[in-house]
């Protein structure tokens, strides 16, 4: 830093810049600057983050300090990745919306308005990022980063994401970590066994149930094909078992007009009444079949 203005000159350029944008250095001179110090003025308030350059014109900075000394690579190679990603975005945008412009005046849309993808906060957040070109100044940063993450909350992952081959990398590391890890011991191969033993028990319990189940599932569909009066047709079998599997059994009751209460008996047109008897084997076939599946 070759030049350093005298602290009432720069007192005098600070009580005007403060709070404006936009400004020229020849304005300065409105406070009583000489014409050729206020351009140096403004290139020494730039370099210590007070002010934020945009070509010709500056803008007042009131967020953070320069951290002084030469430019961290980290952060400088830090902040051309997100220039990198804000120049890509901000072309990527302006294509949509030209596309979208075309569709309109064509007649394919009813309004550029509605699906327009705006980067006018891309663009200042830009301008604001040039400035960290310059200048270390992590508060300014970090509220670029706000101000951007406001627009697109992922920017973060698209900018440092893997790539393929690294996530086949990564991958084959994380498979030799694992395989490289402790034998295991004499205890650690019983607990196994144990553990194995007892998920096969469970395995072979579930499939006995499953086939108690399934047996008496088709014993209630032969019960209710008896009474229905056509046990004889085998297809009649798959179809009452359907009904009983999708629809339970107090609803399957419905299709079988036969089915009358033990007490009740069923009066002929000629002959004794007969009282039917299927109807306590039928609720001990389903009985069972609940205390199975429970």
């Amino acid at each position: 830093m070759s030049y350093q203005p005298k602290p009432e000159i720069e007192q005098k350029a600070i009580s005007y810049l403060i709070g404006k944008s936009n400004i020229k250095p020849i304005e300065l001179v409105s406070v009583g600057i000489h014409r050729n110090t206020a351009p140096k003025v403004c290139i020494y308030l730039h370099s210590i983050g007070r002010l934020l350059r945009d070509g010709r014109t500056y803008t007042w900075n009131p967020i953070g300090t320069v951290v002084p000394g030469p430019m961290s690579p980290v952060f400088l190679g830090y902040v051309e990745d997100i220039m990198e990603y804000l120049d890509g975005e901000i072309a990527r945008r302006g294509a949509f919306n030209r596309s979208l412009s075309n569709t309109y005046i064509n007649g394919g849309e009813n309004s550029c308005y509605n699906n327009r993808q705006w980067a006018d906060t891309l663009i200042k957040a830009r301008k604001r990022l040039r400035n960290c070109l310059t200048v270390q100044n992590w508060e300014l940063l970090f509220d670029i980063l706000r101000e951007i993450a406001l627009e697109v909350p992922g920017f973060m992952g698209v900018i440092y994401s893997r790539s393929e081959y690294a996530q086949d990398m990564l991958t084959a590391e994380r498979r030799m970590a694992y395989a490289a890890k402790k034998p295991r011991t004499s205890k650690d191969d019983a607990f196994h066994a144990e553990r194995q033993a007892k998920v096969d028990a469970k395995q072979r319990a579930a499939r006995e149930a499953s086939k108690a189940a399934d047996r008496l599932l088709q014993a209630q569909a032969e019960a209710l094909l008896a009474q229905m009066g056509a046990l004889a047709d085998q297809s009649n079998l798959v179809v009452a078992m359907t009904v009983l599997r999708d629809m339970g059994t107090d609803k399957a009751k419905r299709f079988s007009p036969a089915i009358v209460p033990a007490t009740q008996p069923v009066q002929l047109e000629s002959g004794p009444p007969i009282v039917t008897d299927y109807v306590d084997d039928y609720e001990e076939f389903y009985q069972n079949h609940q205390a199975v599946t429970a």
